[in-house]
């Protein structure tokens, strides 16, 4: 049972008032006192039950049922941790660790494998990279960002192309129509050729140098 304290009487603090008869006197409704004494018997109003809890405006909370909230997660009032946590979680490079310090039982591991299971159910695009020759300086090779999967279809497929052209190149050149074309560049440059010439022999003869 709760009880409050009552005013103090003529001006007397009870807090502060003695309750200790002298030594050898008996103290009023039977309380023991300081060796076989009496005290008097505290003089306090019972509470109410209304006041006994505390009342809330449901008003002022700003929602109608607690279906209107979103689930929190993580430990509550720990947005810097949270943060931190999400930032170490996101680096793109390997060989960084996240280090988390605190009281025992503070939820810790909690925080960090509800992070950690949420990310990793998240799809995430994922690319596959790939080295090609670079004819200009062979030194530094051409990196090519694929879709997922698609590397080892890439190297499949340039393997079969160039075995295709060992076959294919050498049967164009023995064709008789790259034989023919050829055929006909060689003599247009041959005749370029002759008339240069001509024209040189012309130019000479006309400045008496032979």
């Amino acid at each position: 049972m709760f009880f409050r304290k009552s005013q103090a009487r003529n001006g007397t603090d009870p807090a502060k008032a003695s309750t200790n008869p002298a030594p050898g006197t008996a103290a009023p409704n039977g309380a023991p006192g300081l060796e076989g004494g009496l005290l008097p018997a505290p003089s306090h109003a019972p509470l109410s039950p209304d006041e006994l809890r505390r009342k809330v405006d449901g008003a002022s909370l700003g929602f109608s049922t607690t279906s209107d909230l979103d689930a929190v997660t993580g430990p509550i009032g720990q947005d810097r941790a949270l943060k931190a946590i999400e930032f170490g979680a996101s680096m793109p490079s390997n060989d960084f660790n996240v280090f988390v310090l605190g009281p025992p039982a503070s939820g810790k591991s909690t925080a960090v494998k509800s992070y950690l299971r949420e990310k990793a159910a998240t799809p995430r695009p994922i690319s596959d990279w790939v080295y090609v020759n670079n004819f200009e300086d062979q030194n530094k090779p051409h990196a090519l960002e694929l879709p997922c999967g698609r590397a080892h279809r890439f190297e499949h497929a340039m393997i079969a192309m160039v075995d295709e052209l060992h076959q294919t190149v050498p049967a164009l050149f023995e064709d008789e129509d790259y034989q023919s074309r050829r055929k006909m560049i060689d003599d247009s440059f041959r005749s370029g050729q002759e008339e240069a010439f001509e024209a040189l022999n012309q130019k000479a003869a006309s400045q008496n140098i032979a």
